[in-house]
């Protein structure tokens, strides 16, 4: 599955859930939890700025709290910072 077939099923209005596979020993497969399903709420790839060309997928965690994740790119993180300041 492409990038843009995600932003193409969530401009459709579809309803679509993504999930995340086994644990690695990797620090990249620890940034969300492994055998863990999301909704997808939106997919952008930006397109102005150094950013440019970063995609980006909101997601919903159904069993989650707002404020447990401290990931890059989550809502506090310097990238999205960065992404508002770009913005703005």
């Amino acid at each position: 599955m492409a990038f843009s077939d995600l932003v193409r099923w969530r401009e459709a209005g579809w309803a679509v859930c993504v999930s995340t596979p086994e644990a690695k020993a990797t620090a990249e497969s620890q940034l969300l939890p492994a055998k863990h399903s999301f909704a997808l709420v939106r997919a952008v790839e930006l397109r102005h700025g150094d950013l440019a060309g970063t995609q980006l997928l909101l997601l919903r965690n159904p069993w989650g709290s707002d404020d447990e994740n401290t990931s890059p790119w989550s809502p506090s993180s310097d990238e999205m910072n960065r992404c508002r300041a770009a913005a703005a």
